[in-house]
């Protein structure tokens, strides 16, 4: 079993979550070629946005050290933007310390899955049930049947839950 796997995160204590935290912000800093001075405040973020999450029930980690690697990424990058540095940056496979790569399908599937819960949180019961249809894929009619509305209703309904999930997806996105 690899380091992180498997782990109840909130028993572990300060110091051994924050040498961990330290760990891996330096090498996604590294991986970003951004600079160790960074190294303070992106754990403090880190640390910040753990301890908010700490209590969340939906929260289901299957390996800390990706959780924390993806947390510490999306930290750095908004350091970065506030910093001034608007440089894209990516992510590729290629540019994953040593280590790291075999998560990164992992690390994939925990941040859409945190950015999933996010938006489903802020949709209603209605758009809830739209997107569901939506992404089992059923047409216009098929949903304006499902939905007991008109078909025009029914198009309308969802391009309305696609604009709200555009703008979703850019709040998610900023820091």
């Amino acid at each position: 079993m690899h380091q992180g796997q498997d782990e109840n995160w909130s028993t572990l204590n300060g110091p051994e979550i924050q040498r961990r935290v330290s760990r891996i912000v330096r090498r996604v800093l590294f991986n970003l070629r951004m600079p160790d001075s960074a190294v303070d405040d992106v754990c403090q973020a880190v640390l910040i946005r753990l301890l908010a999450l700490k209590d969340d029930p939906a929260l289901e980690i299957r390996n800390l050290d990706a959780f924390l690697f993806t947390i510490a990424r999306n930290e750095a990058l908004r350091f970065r933007e506030k910093a001034g540095d608007k440089l894209h940056v990516p992510f590729e496979e290629d540019q994953i310390t040593p280590g790291l790569s075999d998560n990164l399908s992992e690390l994939r599937r925990i941040e859409s899955g945190v950015l999933l819960r996010n938006i489903w949180k802020r949709l209603s019961d209605e758009e809830r049930d739209i997107f569901q249809l939506l992404i089992i894929g059923y047409d216009g009619k098929e949903m304006a049947l499902r939905l007991g509305v008109k078909h025009d209703v029914a198009r309308k309904r969802v391009s309305r839950l696609r604009e709200k999930l555009r703008e979703l997806l850019l709040v998610q996105r900023r820091p």
